[in-house]
């Protein structure tokens, strides 16, 4: 993508909110029911702050916000 200020803007403005919201944390969840070790990445911070807030108790993984043109 040529304008990657462009994309940030676009989420960062909540344009996909209702509709992304519905799937966060759907497949970490899952997958730590299954006990695996599970950490999200996502790049929108208010995306993680609704995971972190809805996770449940009984199913914790870690959520954070990252640019995956910088995962080492």
């Amino acid at each position: 993508m040529e304008n990657t200020d462009e994309a940030f803007e676009f989420y960062n403005a909540g344009a996909e909110k209702s509709r992304l919201e519905r799937g966060l944390g759907v497949y970490s969840s899952w997958l730590s029911e299954m006990n695996n070790e599970v950490h999200l990445l996502e790049l929108v911070s208010s995306a993680v702050e609704y995971v972190i807030k809805n996770q449940s108790q009984d199913n914790t993984f870690i959520a954070e916000v990252c640019d995956a043109r910088n995962i080492n």
